[in-house]
């Protein structure tokens, strides 16, 4: 399936801001997206192992390979629009 990871710190409050739309997504794409958050500030390597120089971001990845990216704060249309994209991709090549 294709999985959202929600990278963010603890003092940022673009994050902050994206968390409530972070949820909305999840529950809206219930079933069809898997979604998680990572702290950069609790797990700096994993951070450095997945690029994330700037918070918040959004990283989007398909059998294990990162599909795409998105940085900064973003409205939840924005983040349809991507999920839907990248949803409709997988279903032609699946």
């Amino acid at each position: 399936p294709l999985a959202v990871i929600d990278c963010w710190s603890p003092h940022c409050a673009p994050c902050e801001a994206m968390t409530p739309r972070f949820r909305d997504l999840a529950s809206k794409n219930k079933g069809r997206v898997a979604f998680g958050k990572l702290n950069t500030n609790r797990h700096p390597a994993l951070s450095q192992k997945l690029n994330v120089l700037s918070v918040p971001q959004l990283i989007y990845h398909h059998s294990s390979r990162e599909v795409s990216r998105m940085i900064g704060l973003k409205r939840v249309h924005e983040i349809q629009r991507e999920l839907d994209r990248l949803l409709a991709i997988i279903e032609r090549n699946d």
